[in-house]
């Protein structure tokens, strides 16, 4: 995966979770406005599991917090396809989109 492959997957993550990705609104218009950026995404694996690491940098804009929030997965190593790759990599972000309550208590991450 390139670097343009990897903010393509991410801003195709979070639209299909719902999250608005408008950096024109205003700050009034949201409930909270944050800066995400990717500091890491891997996947490592051995002939019997595969484990993927997604770590982000999360600042909350109007408050200043900045978080470290780091997700993984670990699963089974099937056949390395690239669906599986995927799909292991998306549960890692989605452990990571789970902590936004920690920089942002009005974001659930569902």
């Amino acid at each position: 995966m390139t670097g343009a492959d990897v903010v393509g997957w991410f801003d195709k993550a979070l639209r299909l979770r719902h999250f608005q990705l408008d950096n024109h609104q205003s700050n009034q218009a949201v409930k909270c406005k944050i800066g995400v950026e990717i500091r890491q995404a891997e996947l490592s694996a051995n002939n019997t599991s595969k484990t993927a690491n997604v770590v982000l940098g999360v600042r909350n804009m109007q408050n200043g917090t900045y978080k470290i929030l780091r997700g993984s997965s670990v699963s089974i190593n099937w056949i390395n396809g690239r669906g599986e790759t995927n799909s292991a990599l998306s549960r890692a972000l989605d452990d990571s989109l789970a902590k936004l309550g920690s920089v942002c208590p009005e974001i659930t991450g569902s």
